[in-house]
């Protein structure tokens, strides 16, 4: 929650002092991206103005053409002494066609001619729409898509994505005599919806399509199935889980190409049956190639950017993870707190429209940099018994913040992701040990010679709302745990003052959280807790079964109004046998 009077610097967390070290952070960043859309536009022109196809071909009769060739502007050439003059755009040869003699001398006298100015100026045009569709790509994600634009490895993502099916693309156009139906144009958007936002996706595909069709010699067609198939597989991936998901959303992107091109293919006066079979065809073809693509790609782009999706969170779930199973059998305390914790996030997440699994998921690895010293921590000590009462405060709190640095290098030990380490220093920000703190003030003579920094946690402060809401559930759930009487409404005093004490302190200023949403958190970390604290009434006790004074009274909701009603004696062995029967 970042007060909008605040600077645009601070509330990023640059450095407002103007000097050399604000230049380099502002002038590195910009090199790095004019670099980055060289080199992207540099690989996207060579690919539509020929790419591989600008090698030259050994036009020779009856060899089958690899590629389209069309006549240039003011094309002629000789043949047995006459003057054949060919009109501009006028097909000299299909792929997939056999040469004939007369078309091997027009090709080759095309061949001859390639480097007059006609030619020059119309590769120089290609790579000018090149150039333009890319940086209007980049405005695009400007706007549409802010914070994958502000990162420098999504934007490269992104183009590389990009890149690889224009690639495709550009090696069926020129090397083979598939069609360019079966570029898997939505592999890359689904891709970019995965490990970034749909958002991002669509402006990627667009800009992707438009170029395949450039590739395939200004085909509009090839743009348009290009764009309807990456835009359904943007659609159909959004929320995906498992793998039977992904699958899924290649089959109604392959059926969405596959009705484009059916649609085309009547356009171009095709017999209906030839059209549904190459619909048919090449749309099985496209999804199927973009599932294949999705499957390899995902986790290798998972490992490459640091980013991490549903998918690898789902399996990050299961709590047979050898880090959670350790900390269920050495801290079973924190192991039930950190579920608690993991449900109460989850539950915030989801009333904000964050992430609910990657809080979920974050949570459960939140706390293990307790397992050095598990008993340290209140919830896995014995009653009554505390390791700390020998201890001096500051080397009490010495223990307490050396779980996060410990949490953190057992996190990279494991491999975990960027994402999930980021849960363990953020869950108590720049938070104070207040219990060791007091304790420590109050064996001070004089409260200037205590500085409050060393019973500071490290920090960072939660940059990410997913963050955010474990830390505030983390809190919740401890003080709600220590209530005597856990009634909904004590419950909801006790949120609300946390998630008051937290906005005081700061740890929400660097997080993108209004007050509805922290409304909102707080309403759904109270349904939860009520739920998990619900009362119960007394069980009956058979007859002649010994019952300790006070133990039908634990857990009984002191609020609720009467004594408990009296059990009815056991009935007759006669009432019981017609009850029976």
């Amino acid at each position: 929650m970042t007060p909008s009077w605040r600077p645009r610097a601070l509330r990023r967390g640059v450095l407002p002092s103007p000097g050399p070290s604000l230049q380099a952070v502002a002038t590195g960043p910009i090199i790095a991206r004019v670099w980055l859309a060289v080199l992207v536009v540099g690989v996207a022109g060579w690919l539509v103005t020929g790419g591989p196809g600008l090698l030259p071909t050994p036009w020779t009769e009856g060899l089958i053409a690899p590629r389209y060739v069309y006549a240039p502007r003011g094309f002629s050439h000789v043949v047995e002494g006459r003057a054949v003059a060919w009109q501009r755009g006028e097909l000299l040869v299909a792929k997939g066609q056999r040469v004939s003699a007369e078309q091997a001398a027009a090709l080759r006298a095309l061949a001859e001619q390639s480097g007059q100015p006609s030619q020059r100026w119309g590769t120089a045009g290609l790579w000018g729409v090149t150039a333009l569709l890319i940086v209007v790509g980049g405005v695009l994600l400007r706007f549409a898509a802010p914070a994958a634009a502000a990162q420098l490895a999504h934007l490269a993502l992104i183009g590389l994505l990009g890149l690889v099916t224009v690639g495709i693309a550009s090696l069926l156009v020129h090397y083979t005599t598939i069609p360019v139906w079966a570029t898997p144009m939505a592999g890359a958007s689904m891709l970019v919806t995965l490990l970034l936002t749909p958002a991002a996706a669509v402006v990627m595909t667009v800009i992707a399509s438009l170029l395949v069709g450039l590739v395939a010699h200004q085909a509009l067609g090839a743009a348009l199935a290009a764009a309807v198939g990456g835009a359904a597989g943007v659609v159909a991936v959004r929320g995906a889980r498992r793998r039977g998901h992904l699958l899924r959303a290649s089959a109604w992107s392959g059926s969405a190409q596959g009705v484009t091109i059916l649609a085309l293919s009547l356009v171009e006066l095709q017999g209906v049956r030839d059209a549904a079979w190459s619909g048919a065809w090449w749309g099985i073809v496209s999804g199927a190639a973009s599932f294949v693509v999705v499957i390899a790609l995902l986790p290798v782009l998972e490992n490459l950017f640091g980013l991490i999706t549903n998918v690898t969170l789902l399996e990050l779930s299961d709590l047979n993870h050898p880090l959670l199973k350790e900390l269920s059998l050495h801290a079973p305390g924190t192991y039930h707190h950190s579920l608690i914790v993991a449900t109460l996030a989850e539950a915030g997440c989801d009333a904000i429209g964050a992430n609910g699994l990657l809080a979920r998921v974050g949570c459960y690895f939140h706390d293990i940099g307790k397992l050095p010293k598990a008993e340290y921590f209140v919830e896995n000590q014995p009653p009554g018994q505390s390791r700390h009462d020998a201890l001096a405060p500051s080397m009490s709190s010495l223990i307490i913040l050396n779980h996060v640095k410990e949490g953190i290098e057992l996190a990279k030990r494991h491999r975990l992701n960027q994402a999930i380490i980021d849960f363990i220093p953020g869950h108590h920000g720049t938070g104070l040990i207040y219990f060791f703190y007091r304790r420590a003030l109050e064996q001070v003579e004089d409260e200037r010679l205590l500085k409050e920094e060393q019973f500071r946690y490290p920090g960072p402060r939660p940059h990410s709302r997913e963050t955010a809401v474990a830390m505030l559930a983390d809190s919740v759930e401890a003080a709600c745990r220590a209530l005597p009487a856990r009634t909904p409404a004590k419950l909801l005093g006790v949120v609300r003052r946390i998630i008051n004490n937290k906005f005081i302190d700061g740890q929400l200023d660097e997080c993108d959280l209004t007050l509805r949403d922290l409304e909102r958190i707080a309403a759904a970390f109270v349904r939860v807790l009520a739920g998990m604290y619900h009362s119960r009434v007394p069980y009956p006790v058979p007859p002649g079964e010994d019952v300790e004074e006070g133990e039908l009274d634990v857990g009984l909701d002191p609020e609720l109004s009467g004594p408990p009603r009296p059990v009815p004696p056991p009935p007759a062995a006669g009432a019981a046998g017609v009850a029976r029967a």
